[in-house]
């Protein structure tokens, strides 16, 4: 057993935190930094907002950041205050919201 296979089950996983402002409250949720195959830049983030999820995804931080605050606006604003319905379509039943 070498030096590698010992330490393979101790990776450390580290969690960047970052926060979103909309109007006068502020939201905490996570960053998940990561490159596609091309060597380009990922940056993946999720807000959790009283029962609901926000995420997001974008090739820098400061886009990301501006995305965050919009949706977490949109939401406390309304966006998902409708409690939608189900309909069929082609014969499954699907979920409006």
């Amino acid at each position: 057993m070498n030096k590698n296979d010992k330490n393979k089950d101790k990776q450390i996983e580290i969690t960047e935190m970052f926060m979103a402002e909309a109007g006068d409250k502020c939201f905490y949720g996570i960053i998940k930094r990561s490159i596609d195959a091309n060597g380009n830049p990922h940056l993946f983030s999720r807000i959790v907002i009283n029962d609901g999820i926000v995420q997001a995804c974008a090739s820098n931080q400061k886009v990301l950041s501006r995305m965050l605050d919009e949706i977490c606006l949109l939401y406390l604003n309304g966006l998902h205050s409708d409690a939608g319905f189900y309909i069929e379509i082609y014969g499954n039943k699907s979920y409006i919201n």
